[in-house]
């Protein structure tokens, strides 16, 4: 009977043991899902902060003076030193260093970025690594060059490797500047935004108060180039509607309805480009 009791309570023990090791395996594995999910948010979260700020810095660069008075040497004497180029150098190999941008040219006027500072209003610390004028080139008009304004991201501050924003520029040098050291004198209103190639933006979807009662499920981009694809936008009814992104048949795919004809919802997804 001794023997019997030992080995039933031999037998618990054994079950007891499992059924924690089973519950650490599980554990382990929630919490590595819920790192991953957490870093692919913030990964989605700075690409939309960096989409905000160089949509900042675009309006900003439209108008030519404020423009004009961070680039110009003439005016931006705190940076002179770092706003000249060798014009006889081959085209697109120097880098002029702009230690920041702001929104206008008063002194109380926002900084949008800063070299080695945090983004203005990040929710994710993402810190600005360097600012620069890069690519220089002529456009064949007389002292007239292209550059192209680039804010480059400070890695150990990104979820993911950031790729820098580009806003292209053209400005007028003064004329009397050797080609040694030509000087900015003015910025051209024509700024461009250079493409963003890795992130898809899908359309909304909507749905107006209507009968009956509807949904959809729609394929938004190959989940083999994409990476990750989330809501960027939902304005769903918490009992009567949805919005919600899935991974399934090797896409990423939008799912959105209603249970309730007096519901509405509203969604979008962004989703993140696979790296080289």
């Amino acid at each position: 009977m001794t023997h019997l009791l030992k080995n039933s309570r031999g037998q618990s023990l054994v079950q007891v043991l499992i059924t924690i090791g089973i519950m650490a395996i599980l554990a382990s594995v929630m919490a590595t899902m819920n790192y991953n999910q957490a870093k692919q948010n913030k990964a989605l979260t700075q690409k939309l902060e960096t989409l905000d700020l160089k949509n900042l810095i675009q309006n900003t660069f439209t108008v030519t003076g404020n423009c004009t008075c961070q680039l110009s040497a003439e005016i931006n004497t705190a940076n002179a030193p770092n706003l000249s180029f060798n014009s006889s150098a081959p085209a697109e190999s120097q880098s002029l260093s702009l230690l920041q941008l702001k929104s206008g040219c008063s002194p109380s006027a926002n900084v949008l970025a800063k070299d080695g500072e945090l983004v203005p209003g990040t929710q994710t610390q993402l810190r600005v690594q360097r600012i620069s004028l890069d690519n220089i080139k002529p456009t064949g008009n007389p002292n007239e060059f292209l550059g192209m304004i680039s804010v480059h991201f400070d890695p150990n501050s990104t979820a993911h490797a950031l790729a820098p924003l580009r806003i292209n520029q053209k400005f007028i040098t003064t004329a009397t500047s050797p080609n040694t050291a030509k000087v900015i004198q003015t910025c051209e209103n024509e700024n461009t935004v250079a493409p963003v190639d890795d992130v898809y933006f899908s359309t909304f979807y909507t749905s107006p108060f209507r009968s009956p009662p509807d949904s959809g499920d729609v394929a938004l981009v190959s989940s083999a180039d994409y990476k990750f694809c989330a809501l960027m936008a939902s304005a769903a009814d918490e009992n009567g509607s949805w919005c919600r992104t899935y991974q399934a048949g090797g896409y990423w795919r939008l799912t959105f309805g209603k249970t309730d004809k007096k519901a509405t919802y509203q969604c979008q997804a962004i989703c993140l480009k696979r790296g080289p």
